[in-house]
């Protein structure tokens, strides 16, 4: 009796139908997406952790070789076996602040050895604010700054896979979709208005996706009124277009989403 009703389920739900068989192929394509993206996230994230525990310890040693050789308990070129050491850990700015250093008259080698101490502490804190792990993060009380670190902690393995499947899936869709309406129409007005209503649309979510998950989640957004007014402006304006525009409104779309993301690059994006 219960296998009967088993293959009675089965039967029901999973059809020799080519539109179920066409649906568990998405399924299938999306589970492997999902999985990909998060494997990618989580070996990432792990990759991330380990190079700023690392970065951190070596920033640290040159803090304190350079505070050593300013109290004279070491020589100058202390500094020179540290950075020799580390310099694949080390910015570019700071590499250029220890080349101005290396070439600095004995007067004013005082000056750049404070200002090289400054930045590489700098450095140290900056790199600490991105740690999330239990041991070294100690909250200040904010709610925000406890919904970050609870998303960064336990959330994000799950939803940033998500969003990214989805993105892929909806180009998969548009490329789907374009190539069929392309196949069976003879307007080449109306295949001028796919080709560039495609490309429009795929430049759009590779910018939300930027916006999204390197942006806002990693918090290199910078919060005004003007880049929250023009990143809803991106969003609406292109879909309302899309709607309610003529046949080369693709074209438009495309020029108003390189815009933005000229805008973004340059004004909403923290450096």
């Amino acid at each position: 009796m219960s296998e009967n009703l088993v293959i009675t389920v089965i039967n029901t739900l999973f059809s020799n139908s080519p539109s179920t068989i066409f649906y568990i192929l998405i399924a299938l394509l999306a589970f492997w997406l999902y999985k990909q993206f998060r494997t990618y996230l989580i070996d990432n994230q792990k990759s991330n952790a380990t190079k700023t525990e690392k970065a951190i310890e070596v920033y640290s040693e040159l803090e304190l070789t350079i505070r050593k050789v300013m109290q004279k308990k070491l020589s100058l070129e202390s500094i020179d076996d540290v950075i020799t050491k580390s310099s694949t850990y080390l910015p570019r700015e700071l590499l250029e602040k220890y080349f101005e250093l290396v070439e600095a008259e004995e007067e004013v080698i005082e000056d750049k050895l404070k200002v090289l101490k400054e930045k590489v502490k700098k450095e140290i804190l900056d790199l600490k604010k991105t740690q999330f792990d239990p041991i070294t993060y100690r909250n200040s009380g904010s709610v925000m700054e406890f919904v970050e670190m609870y998303y960064k902690t336990k959330l994000i393995s799950l939803f940033e896979p998500f969003f990214h499947t989805v993105i892929n899936m909806v180009i998969i869709f548009l490329t789907f979709v374009l190539v069929v309406n392309i196949a069976i129409t003879d307007d080449w007005t109306k295949q001028i208005f796919l080709i560039s209503l495609f490309f429009s649309g795929l430049f759009f979510l590779i910018v939300i996706d930027l916006i999204l998950s390197e942006i806002l989640l990693k918090n290199r957004f910078k919060h005004t009124i003007s880049n929250w007014l023009a990143l809803c402006l991106f969003i609406s304006i292109p879909i309302l277009l899309t709607i309610w525009g003529p046949w080369y409104i693709g074209i438009i779309n495309l020029v108003l989403i390189f815009a933005y993301a000229y805008y973004a690059a340059t004004c909403s994006i923290k450096k």
